[in-house]
């Protein structure tokens, strides 16, 4: 399954970090990377308020028509771009 947030605001944690690598606001989704991979959760996400998520398994990503399907897919290639263009952003500038 994939999220979508509808309401509020989230935290993104990996493992045993004690500060948030990112915080996800209205519209934006998580859970994309296993569900495109099928692989196990790189994060962990904390509410810091009251949420509504929409929670896309692939039951229900599967009964999309084709068209919907592409959307979810474009959204999905933008949001990785921008996250990788913010880590490298962030990377280069611990050299300066």
């Amino acid at each position: 399954s994939f999220f979508i947030l509808i309401k509020g605001s989230v935290d993104v944690f990996k493992e045993k970090r004690q500060h948030p690598l990112a915080r996800l606001n209205t519209g934006d989704s998580f859970g994309e990377i296993a569900f495109l991979t099928g692989s196990k959760r790189t994060a962990n996400i904390i509410a810091n308020e009251t949420v509504i998520v929409l929670k896309v398994d692939r039951t229900m990503f599967d009964r999309l028509d084709v068209y919907m399907k592409e959307k979810f897919k474009d959204n999905f290639i933008l949001t990785l771009i921008q996250r990788l263009d913010k880590m490298n952003n962030a990377f280069e500038n611990r050299w300066k």
